[in-house]
């Protein structure tokens, strides 16, 4: 899905040593849902007014006496996961201010399945396997982290939710448990044995390279004689698609292979023209991932972003538009682009793998691909829905200083499906929690091999 970052700025953080008094807890939360209110396309699609009025009214009245501001975060960060989008969240305070001071990282990247928790990335550490069972962290019972950081990264019947504390657990564990030179992880083996790992903190410039190689947006393996593998991790601009693109598929069609399997089950997203600029080497069909979408412009958006933004963001005629007014695009047609084909596209039959982590614009990816038949997509739903929300202003809130993303636009994909469903793949596949990628435990995998040589 197609997100336009907006910014309003964000101010300093409240000092974390000073209390927020129950009045001023009261009126963060009132702005917090009249902010919703004015700039959110659908705030009550989930759940009604009355269950944000009842629950700020328990919040205030069970702290009389105020509260920090790390605990009123707290409260911020579930009540917008409340509203049950994940392009909606709090950011969490103290982040820029950490990075700036030279604070350590958790190199190691946490995936949570039903509950548990696994190696996703090692961080380059040469004791840990994708995959490993993770028992505790400093002595920290991953059942009892996952309960702790559930709440604040989405809701318990959205998938997004546990796919994001990924991220969330890696970049914030400083925030929540203090800064720490080492980290004791504690594993399991194949045999059930448990043994804990000392893992080194990491500083920013170690912790980025991580994060940038474990998020590459395209890279592409030899799997067999016959076939290639593209990992389409990120819908980055056209352009540095196109960079990645042409010397990947100049090699493909050089070695001649006849298969192609795309991979987008960890694409959580960025911008439409990555995946269309991809598409130039994979088809000659036109598609689109989108029936409509629709917005309201108010006053408060008209400030936070002023007139520049709001045409060129929005629509030109929005900036005189009354206060409230609705904006809708759902031509009777959806209006399909045709892709601009490439020297080195692709001729064999190719394959599309989706998964619960497919989110935003690789669920629109995948969605396109899925309608208009350009290729069979195997594995899981999207994690991200074809009735979902997107290009996110921020506002802070007057006296914690809390910053919170609120979506501004409805976007309405072009998979029909019920409310709150991502894509559904074309043949589902049951993947195992501890499968590690490309392997006999792959099963996603493994199914799209299958397809392919049939």
């Amino acid at each position: 899905m197609l997100l336009a970052i907006l910014s309003a700025g964000l101010s300093e953080p409240a000092p974390t040593d000073s209390k927020i008094s129950q009045a001023r807890i009261r009126q963060d939360l009132t702005e917090l849902r009249s902010a919703f209110e004015d700039l959110h396309p659908d705030p009550y699609w989930r759940r009604p007014k009355g269950h944000f009025e009842r629950r700020a009214n328990a919040f205030v009245g069970a702290h009389p006496a105020g509260i920090p501001p790390a605990e009123l975060f707290r409260e911020v960060a579930r009540f917008v996961v409340d509203y049950d989008d994940p392009h909606s969240w709090a950011f969490v305070p103290g982040w820029r201010e950490h990075v700036t001071s030279g604070g350590k990282f958790f190199p190691v990247d946490i995936r949570f399945e039903n509950g548990r928790a696994y190696v996703e990335g090692t961080g380059g550490h040469p004791e840990l396997q994708v995959g490993q069972r993770c028992l505790s962290l400093n002595e920290r019972s991953f059942v009892d982290l996952y309960r702790e950081f559930r709440p604040l990264s989405g809701d318990r019947k959205d998938p997004y939710g546990e796919e994001s504390l990924t991220t969330f657990f890696r970049r914030y564990w400083w925030r929540f448990y203090g800064p720490s030179d080492v980290f004791r992880l504690k594993v399991a083996g194949s045999d059930k044995s448990t043994r804990v790992v000392v893992v080194p903190a990491v500083d920013r410039t170690v912790f980025e390279a991580f994060t940038r190689q474990s998020v590459a947006p395209l890279t592409w393996r030899k799997i067999d004689a016959d076939t290639a593998l593209i990992e389409f991790r990120a819908c980055v601009s056209a352009d540095e698609i196109q960079k990645l693109a042409q010397p990947i598929f100049s090699e493909i069609k050089q070695r001649k292979f006849k298969y192609l399997i795309v991979d987008a089950r960890l694409n959580s997203g960025g911008g439409d023209d990555g995946w269309r600029m991809l598409l130039n080497y994979l088809t000659d069909k036109p598609s689109t991932a989108y029936r409509g979408s629709s917005f309201r412009v108010t006053n408060r958006l008209k400030t936070l972003l002023g007139e520049e933004r709001i045409r060129n963001g929005y629509q030109r005629s929005a900036w005189e538009a009354a206060n409230g007014q609705w904006f809708r695009f759902e031509p009777a047609a959806p209006e399909l682009t045709p892709p601009e084909p490439q020297p080195e596209s692709f001729g064999g039959k190719w394959i599309v793998l989706s998964g619960r982590r497919t989110f935003s614009s690789g669920m629109s990816f995948v969605a396109a691909v899925k309608q208009y038949q350009l290729a069979p997509v195997i594995g899981q739903e999207t994690g991200g829905r074809q009735v979902g929300y997107g290009q996110w202003v921020q506002v802070q809130l007057p006296h914690s200083k809390i910053a919170v993303a609120i979506s501004t636009k409805q976007f309405t994909g072009i998979v029909p499906v019920k409310p709150g469903r991502g894509v559904p793949p074309d043949i589902a596949v049951r993947q195992p929690v501890d499968a590690v990628p490309y392997t006999a435990t792959d099963a996603t995998f493994l199914e799209a091999m299958k397809q392919l040589k049939r």
